[in-house]
């Protein structure tokens, strides 16, 4: 049993430190065990020197094959799925042309295989889009990657078979130019976690001993499949099964599990290590989903979250995951990241990096960008920004003046995936409204919405219903979370944060206490002939220039209150001047 940590009140943790135990269920390996090349013997063997698997070599093997044969006792659907959706392994319009697979068990084992399947992601063609959406059917998330593999199948890019007689327990697979025979079954389990040994022969010309051990286990294997029974169709039926039309509602309630409650590692198996290692608390991994689904449909994404709640490393965490995407996606030349953030915490972005390996990835201080004066940082800094096809901007309430310098570099970015990070409200103002689209980038609005922007910023009036309008085009990028709803989340997910006694975790709640300050009735009567007196000023210093507002003053009526309004409030700031100077304390502001 492991050991409970002391408590060290001498470093005091910050709010959402982590107090997870490192346990391991690893096996005991010496230092002097020696294993054969897994080229030649593919071993599942994870150990603290040692870390190995079948699954590496299948995935060769299928990338330098033009038809690759699987028979496996055992598979699931979410693993199948997953294998031949994985663009970095599979390509089936470049170098794979087909894919046979002989399924060794039960009909009622596949058919419970497919009830549990979890998902993966995928991306497919518009006309598939098209079709299924006329058929009533989402393609929300998961479904792409279903219509991917039913494709295939009518296709005959991948064929199913049926082993006959049932029950086949032979796990081989074969390749252009290799052969894998052993206990592996297709699956996370038989190729990656469970302990499982097999051999790996070589296709080779020059080799006759292996060449005749590659065609004898080719054999056996097309042997098998050959008695199999054709179950393309069947395969079909159950993978169509999973599409069912639902109501609004259920839509609604799953597309906020999707965003809240699923964990987002579930697409990115290879990632789920490194996530979990980054000790994210339940609210960091909900922005994480959020800001993601946002990024995918918009391009960009606003993360508003309160100090102390750990944007630094919740944002690497989004980046791992994005880095990932845009490698199983092909986009391999996508990668190059830039974060520009305050000089202070330019430190604290670096050392993300380093925890995550980054490769592409550089973290420049937004000092740089504030002076005029030609060097070769700036230069620098300006070349990685116009550079980066990922952009983190940290502290973004600082880029909100249009005049400033940073600003103006900053919004000549061509990034396709921007995000913007700040613990500080966002203003109100038009203005400032309308900085944010520019830098979250206005190619991500709608026709109808860049028209109205155009105008706002060509013609800087705006009408009544402007500012809903600008407040509707941030909320499509924007993921908040305040201090009540963190800790509300906290509340929901006690178990997640009890990871050490006699530790609070959240943001306090703030108590507010008076203060006696014993003045006199005098005092009373001198503050109330100077209310009476100062409720007589008219502000007049208020009224030498008035301005134009930003919005539009449609008729008569509207100049006429506009004035009046001014008017009132230059007496009323003339009160309030008076006011403020006569506090004996700043703390009662």
């Amino acid at each position: 049993m492991a050991k409970k940590k002391k408590q060290d009140t001498n470093n005091q943790p910050s709010l959402f430190d982590n107090f997870y135990n490192n346990k391991t269920d690893e096996p005991i390996v010496s230092q002097d065990e020696i294993w054969p090349d897994n080229a030649q013997y593919p071993l599942n063997i994870k150990a603290k020197n040692v870390k190995r698997n079948t699954e590496t070599e299948v995935k060769k093997d299928v990338k330098n094959s033009s038809k690759y044969l699987i028979l496996t006792g055992f598979t699931s659907l979410s693993y199948i799925i997953h294998f031949f959706t994985d663009q970095n392994t599979v390509n089936f319009n470049d170098t794979l042309l087909e894919v046979r697979i002989l399924l060794g068990w039960s009909e009622d084992d596949i058919n419970q295989s497919f009830k549990t399947y979890k998902g993966s992601k995928m991306l497919i063609s518009e006309e598939s889009k098209k079709y299924w959406l006329e058929e009533g059917f989402s393609i929300l998330h998961h479904g792409g990657a279903v219509i991917f593999i039913i494709e295939l199948i009518k296709e005959r890019k991948i064929n199913f078979r049926k082993s006959v007689p049932r029950h086949l327990h032979a796990k081989i697979y074969v390749g252009d130019t290799h052969a894998i025979l052993g206990s592996a079954n297709f699956s996370t389990s038989g190729l990656v976690k469970q302990t499982e040994a097999s051999i790996r022969v070589h296709n080779d010309e020059s080799n006759p001993f292996e060449k005749k051990m590659y065609d004898d286990i080719n054999l056996i294997a097309n042997n098998f499949y050959n008695r199999g029974k054709d179950y393309n169709d069947d395969i079909i039926k159950l993978l169509e099964g999973l599409f069912s039309p639902v109501s609004w509602q259920e839509a609604l309630a799953r597309a906020i599990y999707m965003l809240l409650d699923r964990d987002l590692t579930d697409d990115y198996p290879e990632l789920k290590d490194k996530i979990e290692n980054a000790r994210l608390w339940t609210f960091q991994k909900q922005v994480i989903g959020e800001a993601f689904s946002i990024l995918q449909n918009q391009g960009g994404v606003l993360i508003t979250t309160p100090t102390g709640s750990g944007k630094t490393k919740l944002i690497s965490s989004l980046k791992l995951i994005i880095f990932h995407n845009l490698l199983e996606n092909g986009k391999r030349n996508n990668l190059y990241c830039t974060t520009v953030a305050p000089p202070l915490v330019v430190s604290k972005w670096d050392k993300e990096k380093v925890n995550n390996l980054f490769p592409e990835d550089k973290t420049i201080s937004q000092g740089f960008l504030s002076t005029t004066e030609e060097n070769k940082n700036r230069q620098d800094a300006i070349q990685k920004i116009r550079g980066a096809n990922i952009l983190i901007i940290d502290e973004a309430h600082n880029y909100l003046n249009s005049d400033s310098n940073r600003t103006t570099i900053v919004t000549e970015h061509q990034a396709s995936n921007i995000i913007l990070a700040t613990a500080t409200p966002i203003s109100k103002k038009a203005e400032d409204l309308l900085k944010l689209i520019e830098l979250l980038g206005i190619d991500n609005l709608e026709d109808e919405q860049i028209t109205t922007y155009i105008r706002l910023v060509k013609d800087g009036i705006f009408r009544k219903n402007d500012f809903i309008t600008l407040k509707s085009f941030i909320w499509k990028f924007m993921v908040r979370k305040t201090k009540d709803e963190i800790n509300s989340i906290i509340k929901n997910n006690a178990t997640h944060y009890e990871r050490i006694e006699q530790r609070n975790f959240g943001y306090a709640n703030q108590e507010y206490k008076t203060y006696e300050t014993n003045e006199t009735e005098a005092d009373n009567q001198i503050a109330e002939q100077i209310e009476v007196l100062a409720k007589k000023l008219k502000g007049v210093i208020y009224l030498k220039q008035i301005n134009r507002p930003v919005f539009e003053l449609e008729t008569e009526e509207d100049n006429r209150k506009y004035i009046e309004k001014r008017i009132e409030s230059a007496a009323h700031l003339a009160v309030y001047n008076v006011q403020s100077t006569l506090r004996a304390s700043k703390i009662c502001r």
